[in-house]
């Protein structure tokens, strides 16, 4: 008889529908818990990212004022279609309403990050030759979860990321 006993025989055994239930429940509970955190962590690094495009934007703004010796802008649109651009000698619309004042630097808007909004900007403009800023300026950005930080010019003209949201949580002066 080969071994095998009369009667019996080997059935391998699966998971029962309970079981099998029970694990997508489980599952669906973690994904319903991690979803939030991880939209949460993405936005914080969309404002990150947004914060430090603006920073090397206002430094080679700086560059540009002593390597040209020119007067250089930054310019903003605050709101949710929220914009900024860099121009020579006079500010630029950067919404791109005003034809005969085109940012001709640079330019970033709200397209490609549309959960930052930047609620608060003041222009700003570096001296010919200095890199010294002529006109102090700011940015306030924040998220639609209400993560926040701030990209602000010193006296120098150098830009700095700052607040509570910032990479490493550098507070603002």
């Amino acid at each position: 008889m080969n071994g095998l006993r009369h009667g019996h025989s080997e059935v391998s055994r699966g998971f029962t529908l309970l079981e099998a239930v029970t694990v997508i429940a489980i599952t669906c509970i973690l994904l319903a818990a991690a979803i939030p955190s991880y939209q949460h962590m993405l936005q914080r690094r969309q404002l990150q990212q947004v914060a430090e495009l603006l920073a090397l934007d206002m430094r080679h703004a700086r560059e540009l004022s002593v390597s040209e010796n020119q007067l250089i802008h930054i310019s903003y649109r605050a709101g949710k279609k929220w914009c900024w651009g860099v121009s020579r000698n006079q500010p630029c619309d950067c919404s791109g309403n005003t034809p005969g004042a085109r940012c001709n630097i640079a330019q970033m808007d709200s397209k490609e990050y549309p959960r930052v909004l930047l609620d608060i900007a003041q222009d700003s403009a570096f001296s010919p030759g200095l890199g010294q800023v002529a006109q102090t300026g700011a940015a306030a950005f924040r998220t639609e979860r209400g993560q926040n930080l701030r990209v602000q010019l010193n006296p120098l003209g150098r830009p700095q990321v700052c607040g509570r949201d910032a990479p490493g949580g550098v507070a603002c002066p």
